[in-house]
């Protein structure tokens, strides 16, 4: 039986590959270099989402759920509708807003600790 890696570990591999291998390579371009560096970033970037996709749509989803606990929902799309229309109601009451506030920096500090973990939000 054969085990296939997974996408998260390809593209770890190649973002390895271009940073150890390659980009030492490349001391006559610098642009090149650079650019060589760039995309294993992005790689690692994606690799970091795939890795932890569902357990950030997760966690969205619950704190979605607390911002409208009075309704049923089925899916973290139609919180995300929901959300929508709340942020664009003119009357937002204090306890809303701040609750509201406090939801969307959740999720801006878990996508930040995917893309960029050394950003802290203060």
């Amino acid at each position: 039986m054969s085990v296939q890696p997974d996408h998260t570990t390809l593209l770890q591999a190649v973002a390895t590959f271009l940073v150890d291998e390659v980009q030492p390579k490349m001391d006559a371009d610098k642009g090149a270099q650079f650019r060589v560096l760039i995309a294993a970033n992005l790689l690692a970037v994606v690799s970091g989402e795939l890795a932890s996709a569902t357990e950030r749509e997760a966690s969205e989803f619950k704190r979605l759920q607390a911002l409208f606990p009075d309704e049923q929902h089925q899916s973290v799309e139609q919180l995300r509708q929901q959300l929508l229309e709340l942020v664009r109601k003119p009357e937002l009451s204090d306890g809303q807003f701040r609750k509201l506030l406090s939801a969307m920096k959740k999720d801006a500090e878990e996508t930040l600790a995917v893309t960029n973990p050394r950003f802290v939000i203060d």
